[in-house]
């Protein structure tokens, strides 16, 4: 029978506290009015807007066509 490599360990289901807060050590907090001005600017959040669904071609996307 052929050596099998290794069981791969699957994707971590918890970060622990310590590593959590080392990833965000430093990074300047959201300003949540800036954040929804940003939004507001720049995404449609109408819920009745219509959208026009255009799937994609095989040869590629038609958003620019």
């Amino acid at each position: 029978m052929p050596d099998e490599p290794p069981a791969q360990p699957g994707p971590r289901t918890a970060v622990p506290r310590a590593e959590l807060l080392a990833a965000f050590h430093g990074v300047t907090p959201i300003d949540p009015d800036r954040l929804r001005a940003d939004v507001d600017a720049h995404v449609d959040q109408n819920p009745f807007t219509e959208v026009t669904y255009r799937p994609q071609t095989q040869a590629g996307s038609t958003l620019n066509k």
